[in-house]
């Protein structure tokens, strides 16, 4: 039986990941007036949502790391952070 044998070098693709280490603290959770952001990312959007997925606040800004709540009342929402890469979702309480 003759044939042809191929031999093909087998080789990984050099593909460069990107590791993302996310830091991020949002203090405090229960508050009435001002929630404070860390973060190793640049926040731009700021949307809070009620828990019937209403969007009841939105901010655009450069370098987000503060919002005045003191306006909402009080109950459980969901804050959502983001750039145009990444989004962060959080429970929010307001006493």
């Amino acid at each position: 039986m003759t044939g042809q044998v191929r031999v093909f070098e087998n080789e990984l693709l050099n593909i460069e990941e990107l590791d993302l280490v996310l830091e991020f603290k949002m203090h405090p959770i229960l508050t009435s007036k001002t929630i404070y952001f860390k973060t190793n990312l640049e926040i731009t959007n700021a949307n809070i949502y009620n828990l019937e997925g209403r969007k009841i606040y939105s901010l655009k800004s450069n370098k987000i790391k503060k919002l005045d709540v003191s306006n909402l009342a009080s109950g459980a929402y969901i804050i959502q952070l983001s750039n145009e890469h990444y989004s962060i979702n959080k429970r929010l309480l307001i006493k």
